[in-house]
């Protein structure tokens, strides 16, 4: 299976198939699907997933607090995380798919490679610690937690995770005939 959360991601074009979020068979590949993971929605239900369970929980101006700083980019990227882990660690996905490949935007790529495991999940794992009290007692906290867990275990293991660099070969090859002084 081919999963992309690049927004700019062409993987339907090249496939001449409307993708989406959902995963689809690409007809043109038998036993290929895919999955286009739109970071926006992702970030989107991933606020309301953070938000809603704590309202009425927790004063009504620490949860405007809490989503006015789930409103900025970093909280794409850790939606986009979160879809990522959930596919990783989901058992149904692992038995239906000998592979599940992940196409990451390049500017992601690079965090990625010369981390253990990005960037966001890092810091969600840290924060997920340290969560308060009455957040610690709401079920989506372990749920997430563990999630992390099995997923930052399975892309450590090399015997399930493989990182491939595609770099465009165009740039490469001019790069290297060019005179070097």
């Amino acid at each position: 299976m081919l999963v992309s959360t690049d927004p700019a991601s062409n993987v339907g074009q090249v496939f001449d198939l409307a993708i989406g979020n959902t995963i689809r068979p690409v007809t043109a590949v038998p036993g290929l699907s895919a999955l286009e993971i739109d970071p926006q929605e992702a970030a989107r239900q991933y606020r309301a997933r953070i938000v809603d369970p704590i309202k009425g929980l927790l004063p009504d101006d620490v949860v405007n607090s809490i989503s006015e700083q789930l409103s900025g980019a970093c909280t794409t990227e850790i939606a986009a995380f979160d879809e990522f882990t959930g596919l990783l660690t989901d058992a149904s996905l692992l038995t239906r798919f000998d592979h599940i490949i992940f196409l990451i935007p390049r500017r992601r790529a690079t965090r990625f490679a010369f981390s253990s495991f990005p960037v966001p999940g890092v810091a969600l794992l840290k924060a997920i610690q340290m969560v308060p009290p009455v957040l610690a007692r709401w079920p989506g906290w372990k749920k997430q937690r563990e999630q992390y867990a099995h997923a930052v275990e399975a892309l450590s293991d090399p015997e399930r995770t493989r990182l491939v660099l595609v770099a465009r070969l165009q740039k490469f090859y001019a790069a290297g005939s060019r005179p070097h002084s």
